[in-house]
């Protein structure tokens, strides 16, 4: 069957930071091919069920159709900006069928603030079977959670499993936690697939479905624009590199210089703030 069929609510909703998660939070999601226009409303979250009377609208960026085992879908993004440090806010997201139930998250602190975040890596095999436990009880035991970091390969995207029903898993294991709490991916091999160059050797390109579901700041390395970035949270910078790229793309030398730019920059910075 199509266990993981796009639908006409929006389903694979992932939260995740600006550079900055104090004034922005960014949104992606899956429809099926019948919403073709990405829309979104955001309030400051209130007690009571008034969220729409003082919602903004929101308009993104939608992908072109993807095809997958389970069908066609679209894929959205929105960026929500301007926002308040501390701040609860509520949105919800667009679908053929009507609008999704409101979810909603708190921004970041604008000083440094102490904080608890997850630590995930490798929850690629059994993704459903084994690491949805690993995930819910660490939320369960856990509380106020504020950060999810992923240490690389989310999903196998190399067994016999579909690549979609392995990303499908992904969600279906994070379940809402990837919609109301930020989330920091980094890739590891297996967000990789294999690819042939024209002269007959192998190499890899990025699979299709991380530029999809992570809408990630673009603040990175270039050469590594899509998956290397850093998040400033709460007086911690979060770097994400790509060690897949560096290895068997040649992007270990752009990497390099700007992370040592980076810390330079940060150094920079603390260093005045002390004087």
């Amino acid at each position: 069957g199509t266990p993981y069929a796009p639908r006409s609510l929006p389903d694979r909703v992932i939260l995740t930071p600006f550079a900055d998660p104090a004034r922005g939070m960014a949104v992606a999601w899956r429809t099926d091919i019948a919403q073709t226009t990405s829309e979104a409303q955001i309030a400051v979250a209130v007690d009571g069920p008034t969220l729409e009377e003082k919602a903004v609208l929101v308009t993104g960026t939608t992908s072109a159709p993807k095809d997958s085992a389970n069908g066609q879908a679209l894929y959205h993004q929105v960026r929500f900006d301007k926002l308040s440090p501390d701040t609860v806010y509520a949105y919800r997201l667009k679908g053929s069928a009507g609008w999704s139930e409101w979810l909603q998250f708190r921004t970041a602190a604008a000083e440094a603030k102490p904080f608890r975040f997850l630590y995930l890596g490798d929850i690629q095999n059994g993704i459903l079977t084994y690491a949805s436990r690993v995930i819910r009880q660490a939320f369960h035991a856990n509380s106020k959670i504020e950060l999810v970091a992923h240490a690389g390969d989310l999903a196998a995207q190399r067994d016999d499993l579909d690549h979609d029903d392995e990303w499908g898993e992904w969600n279906q294991a994070g379940g809402y936690n990837w919609s109301i709490v930020p989330q920091l991916p980094a890739t590891g091999n297996h967000e990789y697939v294999d690819a042939m160059l024209p002269n007959g050797k192998e190499s890899r390109k990025l699979g299709p479905y991380w530029p999809l579901q992570f809408a990630l700041p673009d603040n990175g390395a270039p050469g590594a624009k899509a998956t290397t970035y850093y998040v400033d949270y709460q007086g911690v910078r979060f770097i994400v590199l790509d060690g897949t790229s560096a290895i068997s793309l040649g992007t270990m030398a752009e990497q390099t210089r700007w992370l040592d730019r980076d810390l330079a920059a940060l150094y920079a910075v603390e260093n005045r703030a002390l004087k």
